[in-house]
């Protein structure tokens, strides 16, 4: 008994030593991956039971794992055969037959948005639902039941009402969403769960800060009112009256201004047909243009805005500059820009202030076109002690892009990231809704084409021109007692001034 003891410790001893020696190997081998040294010789055990180990040098990685991969090239442009149609009253249809999926897009859009409504507009488009003879949860219901679930979208330039049903029930779900939209009931009931349905989206825990400090930046740059409109808070949506709203419908709903889009597995003269039956008899007026269509040049600005969260343990630091409108011929190269500088980890921004300091999790920019102005901004949230640091790291990559070329490799990144998938039905559909809003075909469906014809060039052009120092604004939301004070150091930022106005911080 004993002997077969001492024989079952001798195995788990030799079987420890083994794997230890497995480990050291593994250990010594991975410190040098490409064996530029020769591994020392490990020794395992104590006394006369001492191993001596000589692990052999990890052998050459190949070529391929030690090359980068090439970057993927653009995708061809895709220009979809659209079919445009005029219903009976006078409103557009935009249609593309896909038949390659059993399904129907289906959106109607209005050409009037949050610039030229504010608040009104955007509890409007969320309570659309009634229709004559009908209330909201009669409708909502009976879509649900023939698949057809409804998604309400309200932009700065537009109100959307979307769906996607199976090409035998699209009958059905346009019987009930055409009636919707062009005579919408607005009952009390409805504009009472569009408020409910808003204050929630603005109730998202942390939310609050981003709002405060994207509206602080578009009044910086665009002045109040217009595209200088965010909703920040509950009380605002409480304190839009319901005749507002109304009026808000009356001076904007109109055929001559509501575009239908469908693409799928359907024909133009399908739908032509259902829409007209389903509009017959239904109101129309006609209205003019759009108040957010002539404003006025936005000016230059310099200026940093320190919007006071006491106790806030981080800092959102936005940065934005006036871009261009949709249409622009400038506006290819900036969405091009804006993936180089800050759409993906391997953008500058990212790189410089994510990788190389660690000050944030996260860096965006993008450019935002709109119908009558643009926006290009740089988003970002960093702990409080390092939004000077931050902030001067956003600058100065901002700066070198008017001066430092991209690479191949980045210029072809980023075209790539500037662009969707050309061909695929989403992309068509957002296509269509582009065109539907702003109304012109080259500046939406033929934004693949524009973007491969940028040069790295023009990048530093419309660097130059758009991203200068004195057209920027910044807004920091954080805590102005600590370490934002030290923004309104005039080397540390190469910003003029700096100005706080209280932001209190309230429950979400």
């Amino acid at each position: 008994m004993a002997n077969d003891r001492r024989s079952s410790v001798s195995a788990r001893r030799n079987t420890t030593t083994s794997a230890l020696a497995a480990v050291a190997m593994l250990v010594t081998s991975c410190g040098h991956p490409h064996g530029e040294r020769r591994s020392p010789d490990v020794a395992i055990g104590r006394g006369s039971a001492v191993r001596t180990f000589r692990p052999s040098a990890a052998p050459t990685d190949p070529a391929w794992l030690r090359t980068a991969p090439p970057s993927l090239p653009m995708r061809p442009a895709v220009d979809p055969t659209i079919a445009e149609r005029r219903l009976a009253n006078g409103s557009r249809v935009l249609v593309v037959e896909r038949h390659d999926f059993p399904s129907v897009s289906l959106a109607f859009v209005l050409d009037r948005g949050i610039c030229d409504g504010g608040t009104a507009a955007a509890i409007y488009g969320r309570a659309l639902g009634s229709s004559p003879g009908r209330d909201c949860n009669d409708n909502l219901l009976y879509l649900h039941a023939v698949a057809a679930d409804v998604y309400k979208t309200v932009t700065d330039d537009s109100v959307i009402l979307r769906t996607t049903v199976l090409p035998p029930l699209l009958a059905s779900a346009i019987s009930r969403l055409a009636p919707m939209f062009f005579a919408p009931g607005l009952a009390a009931r409805d504009l009472e769960m569009a408020r409910r349905s808003l204050k929630s989206t603005l109730s998202v825990e942390g939310s609050r800060q981003d709002r405060v400090a994207e509206r602080a930046l578009r009044e910086a740059l665009l002045g109040r009112g217009g595209y200088g409109t965010v909703i920040v808070d509950a009380s605002e949506v409480d304190g839009e009256s319901d005749a507002h709203v109304r009026e808000f419908r009356a001076a904007a709903l109109s055929p001559a201004h509501v575009t239908v889009v469908a693409v799928g597995d359907t024909t133009p003269n399908d739908v032509v047909t259902l829409l007209n039956q389903y509009t017959e008899g239904l109101p129309r007026a006609d209205v003019g243009v759009s108040a957010c269509a002539a404003l006025p040049a936005a000016p230059l600005t310099g200026e940093i805005l320190v919007v006071d969260d006491r106790g806030a343990e981080q800092s959102r630091v936005y940065v934005g500059v006036v871009g261009v409108p949709v249409g622009h011929v400038d506006g290819p190269a900036l969405d091009v820009l804006s993936a180089a500088l800050g759409v993906s980890l391997s953008s500058r921004l990212s790189l410089k202030i994510r990788e190389e300091h660690g000050y944030t999790y996260n860096v965006r920019m993008r450019s935002r076109e709109w119908r009558a102005h643009g926006l290009v901004e740089v988003r970002t949230s960093v702990e409080t002690a390092r939004t000077a640091e931050a902030l001067r790291g956003i600058m100065t990559e901002l700066d070198r892009a008017a001066t430092d070329p991209l690479d191949d490799g980045e210029f072809l990144r980023a075209k790539v990231k500037a662009t969707s998938d050309p061909g695929g039905h989403t992309s068509v559909v957002a296509s269509l809704l582009g065109m539907a809003t702003y109304g012109s075909r080259a500046d939406s469906v033929t934004r693949q084409q524009h973007v491969s014809n940028v040069t790295v060039g023009e990048l530093t052009r419309v660097a130059a021109t758009y991203l200068a120092g004195p057209r920027r604004a910044v807004t920091i939301v954080g805590d102005a007692s600590s370490a934002l004070a030290r923004t309104s150091s005039h080397e540390r930022t190469g910003r003029p001034q700096v100005r706080g106005r209280p932001a209190s911080r309230r429950k979400q």
